[in-house]
């Protein structure tokens, strides 16, 4: 039983050192995004947001309850 113990505590220590070299990594990737990278994507968000175009969207007729195109009066 002491020797399983023992394996369990060495894979606990790896998942550990596992666990907290993805956390650094993530976090330089998001430093990245947020602070180098962050003006460039504001920008491209506003011009996004700012930018407008037409949509050109096709119409099928219209009828009334008698069957009869009501667009064309």
């Amino acid at each position: 039983m002491g020797k399983s113990n023992l394996k369990m505590k060495k894979r606990m220590k790896i998942e550990l050192i596992l666990f907290c070299i993805g956390f650094f990594i993530i976090s330089i990737k998001l430093a990245h995004v947020q602070f180098i990278k962050g003006k460039e994507y504001g920008k491209a968000a506003l011009e996004q947001l700012n930018a407008s175009r037409t949509i050109n969207a096709n119409r099928g007729i219209i009828y009334d309850c008698n069957r009869y195109n009501s667009c064309s009066k």
